[in-house]
């Protein structure tokens, strides 16, 4: 082989040896990318209407969450990826338009997500019957506790309450001329409407007693009904049966103040009895005859004419007799 053949194939050789460490003249690679960070998302909205705070908001669907809208009634679920979601709303007593809502992330945020509450409302109903048989219209009922309320009964004896939310209430009818059985109904509201509510009317009929004596007043003591006037006191348990007794004097006007009887008529003096059979005296001091007396609860008031000065009424105030007058003004 001639030098210069040789020279040849060593520059090859070097050549190619250069080539096989050094490649396409020795560059590193590129990396490759990196995956982009997943999409995080808000869903939002609000509750308006009957109630605003306090609403639990659902959130289901791709991940699921709870929160609780605030004062304002807004709400939001955040770090959310995209996906399908649904929202719903939840409170008791409270109905929601509509009641849920399907949404759907794609690479962006969901806003005005929103509900309209209303609040659950019932009705209270019934029947007014007369005692024998038959409906009776045009009686008024009312209506007292968590709301007031008056309706009449229609020509079948039906009345309703509508619009009413839960609580207490009392039902009450009042028609003049009749008795109701029982005199009231008390119905809790509870998460549904409460009907049968009903009640037996009996007309108030009396009867006609003459006994012969002015009577001018009657007092009922709970057990007793004592009747008095001119010269004449009678008492009865009924109402029906009576007894007669003589009094000792005329009774204008008697009272019951929750322990005893109460009268004044025909003197100055105030009689009391705790029976209406036996009674006792009391000086009052008054100048002439008294004619009426009320009681409301710690003074007893009674009025009368006065003799110091004609034509000028006197009333004469007392704080409960024990045996003596405790004060008095006139």
């Amino acid at each position: 082989m001639s030098y210069k053949m040789f020279k040849g194939f060593f520059l090859v050789l070097i050549v190619l040896l250069l080539a096989s460490c050094f490649g396409d003249g020795g560059s590193e690679p590129e990396p490759e990318p990196e995956d982009p960070s997943p999409s995080i998302h808000t869903v939002s909205g609000k509750v308006s209407g009957d109630v605003l705070e306090g609403v639990t908001m659902t959130l289901s669907g791709t991940s699921s969450s709870t929160t609780t809208t605030d004062a304002s009634g807004n709400y939001s679920f955040t770090d959310l990826m995209n996906g399908s979601y649904n929202v719903s709303p939840s409170l008791t007593g409270y109905n929601f338009n509509p009641p849920d809502t399907n949404v759907t992330i794609s690479d962006a945020d969901v806003a005005n997500v929103d509900f309209i509450a209303s609040v659950i409302t019932y009705d209270l109903s019934g029947t007014v019957s007369i005692s024998g048989g038959g409906a009776l219209s045009g009686v008024t009922v009312h209506l007292q506790g968590n709301s007031t309320a008056t309706s009449t009964t229609d020509t079948f004896g039906n009345y309703s309450f509508t619009g009413l939310t839960n609580g207490s209430y009392t039902v009450i009818p009042d028609m003049a001329g009749y008795l109701f059985g029982p005199t009231n109904i008390d119905v809790s509201v509870s998460n549904n409407s409460s009907a049968s509510n009903n009640f037996t009317a009996s007309a108030m009929n009396w009867t006609l007693r003459s006994y012969g004596e002015y009577l001018s007043s009657v007092a009922w003591s709970g057990s007793q009904f004592v009747v008095a006037g001119a010269g004449v006191l009678m008492t009865s348990s009924d109402g029906a049966n009576w007894e007669t007794h003589t009094p000792g004097s005329s009774i204008t006007k008697m009272i019951w103040d929750g322990t005893q009887f109460v009268a004044v008529g025909g003197s100055s003096i105030i009689r009391t009895s705790s029976d209406g059979l036996n009674w006792s005296s009391n000086a009052t001091g008054a100048t002439a005859a008294l004619y009426s007396v009320a009681w409301s609860g710690s003074t007893y008031v009674a009025v009368g004419a006065s003799s110091t000065v004609a034509g000028v009424g006197m009333i004469l105030t007392i704080v409960r007799w024990r045996g003596m007058v405790i004060a008095i003004s006139c």
